[in-house]
């Protein structure tokens, strides 16, 4: 398995990015984005 993310920064908004990716087939398994405030993420 391989995890791989982003993170975009506008304003004061944050949108993270996740994916769980099959290292051998190189299949995607699971991906979800987060949007919030950055105030808000910790």
């Amino acid at each position: 398995m391989a995890a791989e993310g982003a993170c975009l920064l506008v304003g004061r908004q944050a949108r993270i990015t996740v994916r769980l990716i099959d290292a051998k087939t190189r299949e995607h398994l699971w991906a979800e984005s987060y949007e919030d405030d950055l105030r808000d993420i910790v």
